[in-house]
């Protein structure tokens, strides 16, 4: 098929990952932060950079969910922040709510730490994400200078 339709939340004010996700595979890519001033922000930059309508952001709140269904709406896979959710209850809250508004089968990319990287971001915890309705099928930990490791998930077909 075509491009996809990504969602990022956690897109802060410089939604980079977003845009150069856009601009090379042509994916339409919606993002979201419950941050206005963070969402006006990004948008103002995505204009300039001439992003079009490949990638928008908009307000939206993880923790509890408002904005959060028409945000993800038909969107093939869903990235979180590593900084969305920043104690192992907020994760937990972050994935029950998500687990609540997508999709069975669609792809979730969570952004994570291992070791001594969990002094700069939060670790999210795989027993959590199976518990709120996830299926782990992929966790990579970096080896060099990259700081954050990734979880794949699929949302639960049989919930």
């Amino acid at each position: 098929g075509g491009p996809g339709r990504v969602c990022f939340v956690g897109g802060g004010p410089l939604p980079l990952s977003a845009l150069l996700l856009h601009r090379t595979t042509s994916a339409h890519v919606r993002v979201v932060d419950h941050d206005p001033t963070a969402v006006d922000l990004a948008n103002r930059l995505l204009d300039a950079l001439g992003a079009g309508d490949g990638v928008r952001c908009v307000p939206a709140d993880a923790s509890s969910g408002t904005g959060l269904a028409a945000a993800t709406a038909g969107c093939d896979l869903v990235v979180v922040a590593a900084l969305v959710g920043l104690t192992p209850e907020a994760k937990r809250r972050v994935l029950g709510t998500l687990a609540g508004v997508l999709a069975p089968g669609t792809w979730v990319l969570l952004r994570s730490a291992d070791g001594l990287r969990t002094l700069l971001y939060p670790a999210v915890d795989v027993g959590d994400v199976r518990r709120c309705g996830f299926t782990p099928e992929l966790l990579v930990h970096p080896l060099g200078e990259v700081v954050n490791s990734v979880l794949v998930a699929r949302r639960d077909v049989r919930r």
